[in-house]
């Protein structure tokens, strides 16, 4: 039989063979905060992973893909339907479902990023840090680094004297970012506060959106330094 998988080599969903397959279901421990006293209280989940060896028929190329799912009301019925659904269709329609598949090759951000192998070493390197925080869905480190990348850019263009609301005034007043973009690394620093003192976790729609907010304004630089070399081959207009 088929099912509908990624494919690494063609980059997106396509019918791929499907050669094996094993659902293992193992034990795990979990465990509970309680909101007022902060004692934790252990429980178990059952966790299934369904490891499915497949080939693509468009390609040939093979993967290994494994959805995850874990259970706490432990049900004998809902355990066969999920077995059910996976031998029938490949996987389990539902949004506790956790997927990844092998090779990646290619899905790391940071090689879509290519406009930052352009920054100061330091700051490349802080910025490969971030988009890790945030494949791995550390979301709240992520933030905390990108409120760091955000300082780091404002003391190169401005200087290191004052606070950062005063720094960040200081870049509007010297025109290295509009009057919306003071805004938003305004939000941005104070949410990457928020996420270092005051206990604050940012979920992923928020911590996406701050990141292509910095990106847009960090790397138009250095999408654009080319720009007046590039301009001087531009014919000049005609004199009439």
């Amino acid at each position: 039989m088929h099912i509908w998988k990624n494919c690494w080599q063609c980059k997106h969903e396509t019918p791929q063979n499907r050669l094996s397959y094993v659902i293992h279901p193992k034990p795990v421990e979990g465990f509970s905060k309680d909101k007022n006293t902060h004692k934790a209280t252990q429980f178990w989940l059952l966790h299934i992973d369904a490891y499915q060896f497949t080939q693509c028929q468009k390609c040939g190329a093979p993967s290994l893909h494994i959805d995850s799912l874990q259970i706490k009301n432990i049900n004998e019925n809902l355990i066969n339907e999920i077995r059910h659904e996976i031998e029938e269709n490949g996987k389990y329609n539902s949004e506790a479902v956790s997927s990844i598949s092998y090779p990646n090759f290619g899905k790391s951000l940071i090689s879509e990023k290519k406009w930052s192998y352009n920054l100061p070493p330091e700051d490349m390197l802080l910025f490969f840090e971030i988009l890790s925080a945030y494949e791995k869905e550390l979301y709240t480190l992520a933030l905390s680094g990108i409120r760091t990348l955000v300082d780091r850019y404002i003391v190169r263009k401005v200087g290191d004297a004052g606070t950062f609301a005063q720094k960040l005034k200081k870049m509007l007043e010297n025109n290295h970012i509009s009057s919306k973009q003071y805004e938003v690394l305004n939000t941005i620093i104070d949410g990457g506060n928020a996420a270092s003192h005051r206990g604050f976790n940012p979920g992923q729609q928020m911590v996406k959106a701050f990141l292509e907010s910095i990106e847009d304004i960090i790397s138009l630089y250095f999408k654009t330094e080319q720009i007046d070399e590039l301009k001087k081959q531009i014919p000049q207009r005609p004199r009439k």
